[in-house]
């Protein structure tokens, strides 16, 4: 029997689970032939996977997403072959209730959504499982439920940005429905060694959660410590490998509060639960530099300049989903 080349064999592949086509693309004339075809995608893939690397990459980030990787390949299939974009998708976070029906079906049938039993929707825990797309990419989220919409997220649009481990009513602080429980700090610690084993390299982005900010008294010294304690433990999860101790990079990433011109949840005041919420972020900001965190970043940052808010006025939109999984 005739072997197919790997190339080929990875280009008909991609043009056969190409089942959501492409009609707009950044680039993809890789030869530079004025045409933008099979030949182009076997260049492509031929790059990706390291048998003949591109000359000139301006082409080569086909869903302009700043990297170079597999999902170019899909989506240079997808035009190839002719269709609509990913963009065509039906968002998936437009209300709350998009939420339930997903956790309802997908989540909780031997996907990563773990039911949280009788805590209900706030035992809700996401997990990137090994065989998933993300988990050896190098990059990890951890924190609460909007962590846990960037994991959902992920999967829906079939990206591999990165791994999510996250609780969705969480908590880093002393509370009841702790983050970092022992079972998912085992789970991360996986994580980060293959991530380091395939990448070389693993960037924590431990994001603060909205469950350790008090927004009735401003008393967040406390909450901010449990953070800070939680980005400690991450860090000290060293790999050894080749006799070489690998640490992970931990990104602590500001609070959003919730949205400012609608009701929370229907009845609470957005200024009144936003009052303090310029001042968490500093001070967390300042004990990140006090405990030698090199990076903090700003949830407006990650997500482009501005954050949309779905019905219940705390959970992100669709648009600022991809933001923040662009920015990771």
């Amino acid at each position: 029997m005739k072997k197919i080349p790997f190339i080929t064999a990875l280009v008909c592949a991609s043009m056969m689970s190409a089942g959501v086509f492409a009609e707009k693309i950044s680039g993809g004339d890789l030869n530079g032939d004025g045409r933008i075809n099979v030949t182009d995608l076997s260049k492509l893939a031929a790059h990706i996977k390291g048998v003949k690397p591109l000359g000139d990459l301006s082409q080569a980030d086909i869903n302009g997403d700043g990297k170079i990787n597999v999902t170019d390949i899909s989506a240079l299939a997808s035009y190839v072959k002719g269709g609509k974009s990913e963009d065509t998708q039906p968002p998936h976070f437009v209300d709350f209730s998009t939420y339930l029906a997903w956790a309802q079906g997908t989540g909780y049938n031997g996907g990563s959504l773990v039911a949280g039993g009788a805590d209900g929707i706030n035992g809700d825990t996401y997990r990137t499982l090994p065989s998933q797309a993300g988990y050896d990419s190098g990059r990890i989220v951890i924190g609460d439920s909007r962590s846990c919409q960037i994991g959902i997220y992920e999967q829906h649009r079939n990206k591999s940005d990165t791994a999510v481990f996250a609780l969705w009513g969480g908590h880093y602080s002393n509370y009841a429905g702790q983050i970092l429980t022992s079972d998912l700090r085992a789970d991360i610690r996986a994580c980060i060694e293959k991530q380091i084993e395939h990448c070389g390299s693993s960037t924590v982005y431990l994001f603060s959660s909205v469950n350790d900010y008090d927004y009735s008294n401003g008393n967040n010294s406390g909450n901010i410590s449990a953070t800070i304690a939680a980005a400690e433990s991450i860090r000290a999860m060293t790999v050894i490998k080749d006799g070489v101790q690998y640490s992970p990079r931990v990104v602590i990433v500001g609070n959003a509060g919730c949205d400012p011109n609608n009701l929370l949840f229907g009845y609470i005041d957005p200024n009144y639960f936003n009052r303090y919420m310029a001042d968490y972020n500093s001070a967390l900001q300042y004990a990140a530099a006090q405990s030698g965190f090199d990076c903090y970043v700003s949830l407006e940052e990650m997500a482009g300049g501005s954050i949309g808010f779905i019905d219940d006025g705390l959970h992100y939109d669709e648009r600022t989903l991809q933001n923040i999984c662009s920015n990771i």
